[in-house]
């Protein structure tokens, strides 16, 4: 690389700052709205801010917002290029160093230059006499180091004004760099130049369009479109699948051998480093024989991993040492086992450490660390001495050892665990090598950087041995052994005093085998890894003897400290990440930190984890993390909230909403209150793979978070039934809830931090909430005390802590002493509640002493309680659950009260209470705050006896309100309604169904019935006997359709009406999803060109929905496929224009709009006057707000026919709805597949294909053969420009769909006033002789009747084209 020079080292001209966008003067009307006008001069000047403060990633957003509010506006498209042009810049110049502390997502340099080249030509076309284009377009072909095209741009510029200075200063820098380059070579054509480096072409691919380009070029251009850079065709090439053009390969090395070989050494030298040279990966620290999976998305990086991809595969990873502010001086070897190139450009690997090294000196290359490393190894004992062979006994034991753990292990554990420890048993090295196997035992191990590192270091010298392991085991005759007799104890001391230079002891006692290490200070001069074998044991008796202790380790384990540069350790000895270190689990479009250096005392007391608190990450848009789950099933999700202190945003005026993959968990959500911190706790059941935590802001708003844990729980935290407290009986099905912990209380006791509990959760004080304090007594025993049941209670459930304090009932100096000990807490009275309470009887002097009853709420839980017959012993924890229904709480609070037992005669009325737990329980809407749901699939309530008579109550009286309704409706009407308009209540797996207005509060069921009774409509409730009856049980001769929800039916009614009959299939979890998403979006849509819903049926837990029956199927089989008999182009046209018309209501007949985001021919249906109508909604999603420009959503639809632009940025909006369409309009055109990959390369895609076609002028090669000589070139004219618009590649660039109806009806316009374009009477046509026109009303004529008739027909739409003179025949169009 050198000698060459780079467009990072260019200074840009005539971009020092940015134009203010102009204020309207008084008395001037803007072209757009006043609120939009003042909206668009604050986007502006919130953009101008940023660019000056160079935040150039922000002040793009800022420009892209204006844009899309003003189009074309030649100040905001300046602005933005010129922001493209800053950031490109500065992320090529961007050092390794920055990388690694504050890795970067998103696009590339050369993608930021390519998107301000095409700002600037925009620009141009707008101002083509201002210099201001020139000096953008110039400095945007510098970047892409196209520097011949920059001369002449410049050139251009500089007759328009000869005296600018920055095309002057431009021109000096090219002709300096283009004399450079082309120094004391010999002057060649650069026929033979790659475009993207300009050097001569190496291993050269030509590509489909019949451009060539390096492999290594061709491929770092495709990281994000896989488009040919040159002209934008799209390449279905991969690394895999790509040939290198050998004939160009041998005419250049034959031509050019002496650059040849340069480009060869160039190339070789950047993919083989060389024995003692590696690429360095600076993330984090590894050891050998470990294997994980990474997620590359740095540029620079991608650019490295494609390199050693074509090297040996291998690389080093490092970590940066935080005390010299550098990489660490020591790394191991990694070598890629697999690699995947994801679409848009990043790489996901899994890699195998092998070596390791010790960093001598590195340096930077190509934005990437670059190392010289010295191998390093265990310096081991000859073979045959005796040291050897006691190294080698030592291994075969603790291999042994690690076995076995390892089988109990997977025994124990679930499908997902035992799957990872039979791959780590598989990565077991032979015993045979001491020094790989030892790395492998501490892999088994959660272990800190810093205590990583100290392995790597240590080669066995006397020195390492006793400087960094030993120190953790010289006081190990200093360490508790519990339940170790002092017989046992002395035999460990003994070992200490042989002459074995280790010792590996085995004590069995209660079923227990602990192992302990020996060691002899005559070990001090003997050379082996001795140490760490026997370390790595001692550190696996311990999880053994914590795990039958109770100690919990979860599988997921992720802590976050938002925002904060470095990891944080917490007093309890857990690790937060730093946001670096975090950011492949985020997904957003930028990135706003905030942090503070310290916070008052008021505001740390409430917390012990306030070193949290002091940074944050804030989101403008809708951002999430998404975590891989290891263990399905119980998780804690916790989030830390506070408002710091930020210059441009205030956090307490922050709103927003925080939902998982289907729970809401905060809804419209803000801390006001910066005296305190917010600490929100939450118990999710994860079912996938995966789990997603996103943050969405109000509009004008944005959302922040400082800390986040996702970590696993014991799967039997939380039991699957509970006591029902009103009505009485049992509660199951618990598992299908999400709880939220609203209070958790140490009744009796201090506050127990996590730091002191088994799962890292807090307990606090009581006090606040005891309403009796006079009448209560703490009482105390020391910890060792509490003896925890075989069954039962564990320490997970609760720390001895807990049970270990109590409030009994003290002599209040009242005159009744069977008082109740009570304590109150608010809650939100429109949830349920499960609440656990925790006693253990540390009052009583004997068994059967203590008897006292539980009430919640008034209502009695548990009556008698005898802890001495629960438990048979005294101090054993013991736990009691509940459920509270939301009917059952009055006044938003919970009351729990303990007092003695009035029909049992005990010694002292008493009764005690230690640990009280309160959580909230979602609700159907799968929320945790309010009715609100995320999205996803709505929840199930389980129904118990008492939920069953609640519904049953609550669906009688609304059967009742109904009939007497109707009633009513009759009576006023005088004539009888047909059955199947009655509104029925809905089923438990429609959107707001009766049961779960039954089951919530008076208040909330006013608002559910109200919602209920004016938002939807089902029609016809059919039972599942007709239903059967209507399908002949359904049979699989009647099966017309099949898809994720389960089959489409065709049934005949008994009047003879044919229907279309879909019935969900419960198994498919995205067919349920898809089949409520079209139920919600059918029962509030209606429109001529949309399919309707007649009905449906809920019966025997079936999901059954009826829909109209289109004869004539969908718009491909009469086009292509099949044998029916062709369609006209008049009724091509009919029929485009109504799906048009379809789509328009979809896209502007609610507020926010719906995309349909599957538009294909087989999603538009033909009725039997072949009228078309838009099908199958189970892909669509609401569209963006006002305030938003897109959806960010997972990018679902059919190829061929999805917009590429969604498909690369994740971000939906109409527009790709429109791309949709223009490819159905070409698809309808030339009767063939939007993909057919039996055809050659350059026509498998239509788009592609007829683009191509129409720019060359032959199109009319391609136009279906049936339609030749039938097409008036005025209307097929009409017809390809409005499908070419549709294809534009960006989305800004593409008409509405209102523009698209326009186009088509004028189209259809010109087709009929030409006089030759009469079509082909349709076969199909079944028109009785009093309906067809006159010979004098054909197409082609001019006659009223015909006008008037037309435009009846137009106006027959809803409204959303009116009847028009613009659409009259003799009207004559632009």
């Amino acid at each position: 690389m050198s000698g060459e020079a780079s467009s990072s080292g260019f200074n840009l001209e005539g971009i020092d700052d940015v134009q203010d966008f102009p204020w309207a003067n008084s008395g001037e009307t803007p072209s757009i709205s006043w609120d939009r006008y003042n909206h668009l001069c604050e986007t502006m000047e919130m953009g101008n801010k940023a660019y000056r403060e160079n935040r150039w990633d922000e002040a793009i957003n800022r420009y892209t917002r204006a844009s899309n509010i003003k189009p074309d506006d030649p100040i905001i498209l300046s602005n933005r290029c010129a922001s493209y042009l800053r950031y490109s810049q500065f992320l090529k110049s961007r050092s390794a160093l920055d990388s690694e502390y504050r890795p970067l997502s998103g696009l590339d340099p050369t993608t930021y230059a390519g998107l301000a080249l095409k700002d600037a030509e925009k620009v141009m076309h707008l101002q083509n006499n201002s210099v201001t284009s020139y000096i953008l377009k110039a400095n945007s072909l510098i970047l892409l180091e196209k520097y011949e095209l920059a001369q002449e741009i410049i050139r251009s510029g500089l007759q328009i004004n000869p005296q600018s200075n920055p095309l002057l200063n431009l021109e000096k820098s090219i002709k300096t760099t283009l004399g450079r380059r082309t120094h004391g070579r010999p002057q060649r054509s650069d026929e033979f130049d790659c475009t993207l480096c300009l050097k001569l072409l190496y291993e050269p691919i030509t590509t489909p369009c019949g451009h060539s380009f390096c492999r290594a070029c061709l491929f770092q251009s495709m990281d994000r479109y896989n488009r040919c850079p040159l002209c934008r065709t799209v390449l279905f090439i991969s690394p895999r699948t790509c040939a290198i053009s050998v004939t160009l390969k041998n005419i250049i090395e034959k031509t050019f051998p002496e650059e040849y070989a340069e480009r060869k050494a160039e190339n070789d030298s950047l993919i083989n480093l060389g024995v003692d040279l590696l690429p360095l990966f600076v993330m984090d620290v590894i050891l050998p024989c470990e294997k994980l999976a990474l997620n590359i998305f740095e540029p620079r990086y991608r650019l490295m991993i494609r390199r050693i991809m074509e090297g040996n595969r291998r690389m080093g990873m490092a970590v940066h040492d935080s005390t010299t502010g550098s990489v660490a001086d020591y790394a191991c070897e990694v070598e890629i086992i697999e690699c995947e190139p994801l679409p848009d450009g990043r790489f996901f690997l899994e890699v195998e450490s092998r070596r390791r090294c010790r960093i001598v000196r590195h340096w930077d290359q190509d934005g990437y660390r670059v190392a010289e490393v010295e191998w390093i190894h265990d310096i081991c004992p000859a073979e045959g001495t005796r040291e050897r062979h006691e190294l080698l006994e030592t291994a075969n034991k603790a291999a042994a050892f690690a076995q076995q753990w390892l089988r109990n292990a997977q025994q124990v554990a679930g499908d997902r665990r035992s799957a990872e420890l039979f791959k780590a048993e598989g990565l077991m090295p032979s015993p045979q090598d001491p020094e790989r196997l030892s790395f492998w035992l501490n892999t088994l191990t959660a272990r800190r950087p810093t205590e990583k590192l100290d392995l790597l270091q240590i080669r066995d010298t006397p020195e390492h041995v006793m400087g960094t392991r030993l120190k953790r085991l010289s006081n190990l005759n200093k360490l508790p052994y519990p339940n170790i007799e002092d017989k046992e104890r002395s035999a460990i001391h003994e070992t200490r005093r042989t002459r074995l230079p280790a010792a590996i002891i085995f004590i069995e006692h209660h079923s227990q085998t602990f192992f302990f290490l020996s060691y002899n200070k005559k070990m001090r001069g003997r050379k082996h890894p001795l140490v760490i074998f026997a370390f790595l044991v001692l550190v696996c008796a311990n999880v053994a003897i914590s795990a039958a202790k109770g100690r919990f380790t979860p599988a997921d384990n992720y802590l976050i400290n938002c925002g904060s540069p470095d990891t944080t350790l917490l007093d309890d000895g857990r690790t937060f990440k730093s946001d670096s270190q975090s950011a492949s689990y985020l997904s957003t479009d930028e990135t706003i930190l905030a942090s503070v250096k310290s916070l008052s005392e008021k505001v740390t007391s409430f917390s012990s984890a306030s070193l949290l608190y002091h940074t944050a990450r804030i989101f403008e848009s809708e951002s999430m993390y998404r975590f891989l789950v290891f263990k399905p099933g119980r998780h804690w999700v916790r989030l830390y909230f506070y408002p710091i202190q930020h210059p441009n945003y205030n956090l307490a005026s922050a709103m927003f909403t925080v939902t998982s993959d289907n729970i809401v968990l905060l809804h419209d959500f803000s801390v006001k209150d910066a005296s305190k911190v917010v600490f929100k706790e939450y118990l999710l059941n994860i079912t996938s793979s995966q789990f997603t935590l996103k943050f969405s802001p109000l509009k004008r708003s944005f959302a922040f978070i400082n800390a986040i844990e996702f970590v696993s729980a014991p799967d039997d935290l939380i039991p699957d039934s509970a006591a029902a407290v009103s009505p009485v009986g049992d509660f199951n099905g618990l598992s299908q809830f999400a709880f939220e912990v609203s209070y958790r209380l140490n009744v009796g006791g201090p506050i127990v931090t996590p730091k002191n509990d088994t799962l890292w959760r807090t307990w606090l004080p009581d006090n606040k909430y005891m309403a009796f304090p006079e009448g209560a007594q703490n009482v105390s025993v020391p910890l060792t005390t509490i003896v925890y049941p075989d069954g039962g209670a564990t320490p997970l459930i609760a720390p001895s802590s807990v049970y270990a304090t109590a409030d009994m009932m003290a002599d209040s100096g009242v005159p009744n002493s069977n008082f109740k000990l009570t304590w109150e807490m608010d809650v939100d009275s429109s949830f349920s509640y499960f609440i656990r309470m925790h006693f253990c009887d540390i009052v009583s002097k004997g068994l059967n002493e203590l008897y006292f009853n539980v009430y919640v709420n008034e209502v009695m839980g548990v009556s008698s309680l005898d802890l001495s017959t629960l438990t048979s012993e005294l101090a054993t924890p013991y736990y009691k659950d509940f459920v509270l229904n939301a009917t059952a709480i009055t006044n938003g609070s919970i009351i729990v009260q303990v007092g003695p037992a009035s029909n049992v005669q005990s010694i002292l009325p008493n009764a005690i209470l230690n640990g009280l737990e309160v959580m909230k329980m979602s609700n159907m809407a799968g929320s945790l705050d309010g009715l609100f749901s995320s999205g996803g699939r709505h929840g199930v309530m389980p129904k118990s006896r008492g939920m069953r008579i609640a519904a049953a109550f609550g669906l009688a009286m609304g059967i009742t309100a109904l009939v007497l309704l109707l009633m009513g409706i009759v009576r006023w009407r005088r004539k009888p309604t047909k059955g199947w308009e009655k509104q029925k209540t809905f089923s438990s797996w429609l959107p707001l169904n009766a049961s779960y207005c039954s089951f919530m509060s008076s208040k909330s069921k006013t608002s559910c019935s109200t919602i209920i009774s004016s938002g939807l409509n089902f029609g016809r409730v059919f039972t599942f006997n007709e239903i059967k009856k209507t399908t002949k049980n359904f049979d699989e001769k009647a099966v017309i359709g099949v898809g994720g929800f389960g089959k489409v039916y065709l049934g005949v009614s008994e009047d003879g009406t044919k229907l279309a009959i879909k019935r969900g299939n419960p198994s498919s979890s995205q067919g349920i999803n898809e089949f409520l998403t079209e139920i919600e979006l059918l029962s509030k849509l209606r429109h001529r060109h949309l399919v309707s819903l007649i009905g449906y049926c809920d019966e025997q837990s079936e999901m059954i929905l009826v829909y109209e029956y289109m004869s004539n199927g969908p718009l491909r089989d009469h086009i292509y496929g099949s044998t029916l008999p062709t369609l006209t182009w008049k009724q091509r046209l009919e029929i485009c224009i109504g799906a048009a018309r379809g789509l328009h209501y979809l896209h502007t007949g609610s507020t926010q709009g719906i995309i349909h985001r599957d538009i294909k021919t087989t999603n538009i249906l033909l009725d039997e006057d072949f009228v078309a109508k838009m099908a199958d909604f189970g892909l669509s999603k609401t569209g963006p707000s006002l305030e938003q420009t897109h959806v960010s959503t997972a990018v679902k639809g059919s190829f061929g026919y999805l917009d590429p632009e969604y498909f690369r940025r994740q971000q939906l909006t109409e527009k790709s709805d429109v791309y949709s369409f223009g490819v159905v309009l070409f698809e309808v055109l030339c009767a063939r597949p939007a993909l057919d990959p039996a055809l050659p390369r350059e026509q498998v895609n239509l788009a592609e294909w007829a683009m191509q076609q129409h720019r060359k002028g032959s199109l009319e090669k391609i136009i279906d053969p049936h339609l030749a000589g039938t097409i008036s070139p005025e209307a097929l004219r009409k017809y390809v420009e409005a499908a070419e618009k549709c294809l534009a590649e960006y989305g800004v660039d593409r008409p509405t769909m209102g523009d698209v109806l326009w186009n088509l009806e004028y189209a259809l316009q010109l087709e009929s006033a030409t006089p030759s374009s009469v079509p082909v009477k349709n076969e199909n046509e079944n028109e009785n002789e009093n309906s067809k026109p006159s010979s004098s009303e054909q197409p082609g004529t001019n006659s009223k009747g015909h006008k008037e008739a037309q435009l009846i027909d137009i106006n027959d739409d809803s409204g959303v084209v009116v009847g028009s003179p613009m659409f009259l025949e003799g009207f004559q169009g632009r």
